[in-house]
C-alpha cells in the first residue's frame, strides 16, 4: 500500500490498489485532453474554424477590390459594402485568436501525453496558459462587440444612406480599429490582474470564466461580463436586425423589381441566420458557464466539451454564411457581365 499526501504518484502507479492520497474533486489523473477522441475533435473543429475564416476572408477581399472597381465608374456608390465587408474581416481576425488557443492545447497536450500530471502546476502558471487564457478572453469579448457594430451600421446604411458616416471607409476602419484597441487593453489589464495577482489559471484548459476551486472573485467578475456582454449584444443584434428587415420589406414594396426583391429575400435570410448563430453559441456557453460557477460540484468534462463544441459554433456559422453570401454575390455579378 502506497500512502502519500501526493495524489500525481497515485496517477505516475496506476496499477497500485492500494494508494491513498486526498484530492481535490475538480483533480484528476487524465491528459489535459481527456482522451484521443477530444483530441480529433479538437483538431477537426480547429482546422474547419481555420478554414471556414480563411475562405471568408478571401471572399471579402476579393468582393472589396471588385466594389472598388465598380465605383471607380462612378455609376453607383459601393462604399457601404466596403465597410460592412471591413467588419466582417474585423470579425474573422478575432476568430483567429479562438483558432490559436485551440492549436496550443493542442500541442500542450500532445507535448506532455501522460506526463501533464506531473506538469499541471507549472503549465498554469505559464506563459502559455495565460497567453491562451488571454486569447479566449479577447475572442469572447471582442466578437460580440463587432457583431453588434455590423448589425447597427447595415441598419444605418439602409435607414439613412445619405447620413450615415460609415460610408466614408477611413472613418469606419478607424471605428473599428478603435474596438480592437479597447479590447486589446481591457484584455491586457485583465490578463496582468489574474497573473500577479493568482499567478496560475484554475483550469488547465486555461479559461477566464471557470474556476471550480472558487479561487476568486476575480473570474467571476469576468464571468458575468462576458455573459451580460453577449446576452446584450444578441438584444442588440435581433433588435437592428427586426429593423433591418422592416426597412427592407419597405423598399421592396416601393420597387417592383423581381431581382431587387430577391436580393433582399437573401439579405433577410441572412440576417436570420447569423441572429441564430449568435444565440446558438453565446446563450448555452452562458448558460453552462454561469450554472457551472454556482454548483459546488460537477463532471469537470463539461468545461471541456463547453469549450471545444459550443464557444467555435457562431464562427464557423457566421464565417460559412458570410462566404456564402459574398461568393453568390460575385457569380451574380460575372453572369450580368457577361450578359
Amino acid at each position: 500500500m502506497l500512502e502519500t499526501n501526493d495524489y500525481r504518484l497515485c496517477c505516475v502507479f496506476p496499477l497500485l490498489d492500494d494508494c491513498s492520497s486526498l484530492k481535490a474533486w475538480y483533480v484528476s489523473c487524465f491528459n489535459l485532453l481527456i482522451n484521443a477522441y477530444a483530441q480529433a475533435v479538437f483538431i477537426i473543429i480547429c482546422c474547419i474554424l481555420l478554414a471556414s475564416n480563411i475562405l471568408s476572408t478571401s471572399a471579402q477581399i476579393v468582393s472589396i477590390q471588385k466594389k472598388k472597381q465598380t465605383s471607380q465608374t462612378g455609376t453607383t456608390d459601393k462604399r457601404v459594402n466596403i465597410c460592412t465587408e471591413a467588419n466582417v474581416i474585423c470579425i474573422h481576425l478575432c476568430d483567429m485568436s479562438l483558432v490559436i488557443y485551440l492549436c496550443i492545447i493542442w500541442v500542450a497536450d500532445l507535448t506532455y501525453q501522460n506526463a501533464f500530471v506531473l506538469v499541471r502546476d507549472k503549465w498554469r502558471a505559464g506563459i502559455f496558459c495565460f497567453l491562451s487564457f488571454a486569447l479566449v478572453l479577447m475572442f469572447s469579448f471582442t466578437s460580440p462587440l463587432l457583431f453588434s457594430i455590423l448589425a447597427f451600421t447595415r441598419f444605418d446604411a439602409v435607414h439613412q444612406p445619405l447620413k450615415t458616416k460609415f460610408k466614408a471607409t477611413k472613418y469606419a476602419i478607424k471605428y473599428f480599429s478603435g474596438i480592437l484597441l479597447l479590447s486589446f487593453f481591457v484584455v491586457t489589464t485583465i490578463t496582468c490582474v489574474t497573473h500577479f495577482v493568482y499567478k496560475s489559471v484554475p483550469v488547465s484548459l486555461c479559461l477566464p470564466f471557470a474556476d471550480p476551486s472558487d479561487s476568486g472573485k476575480v473570474f467571476k467578475i469576468i464571468l458575468a461580463i462576458i455573459s451580460s456582454l453577449q446576452m446584450c449584444s444578441s438584444t442588440f443584434i435581433a433588435t437592428f436586425h427586426t429593423k433591418l428587415v422592416k426597412e427592407l420589406k419597405k423598399s421592396t414594396s416601393q420597387f417592383q423589381n423581381i431581382k431587387k426583391q430577391k436580393g433582399r429575400k437573401g439579405i433577410i435570410f441572412q440576417l436570420l441566420f447569423i441572429s441564430l448563430s449568435n444565440n446558438i453559441s453565446w446563450l448555452p456557453a452562458s448558460v453552462i458557464f454561469s450554472v457551472l460557477s454556482i454548483l459546488d460540484q460537477y463532471p469537470t468534462d463539461i468545461v471541456m466539451w463547453a469549450t471545444v463544441a459550443i464557444l467555435p459554433v457562431n464562427s464557423i456559422l457566421a464565417a460559412l454564411i458570410f462566404s456564402i453570401v459574398v461568393i453568390r454575390r460575385l457569380f451574380q455579378s460575372k453572369r450580368q457581365e457577361h450578359k
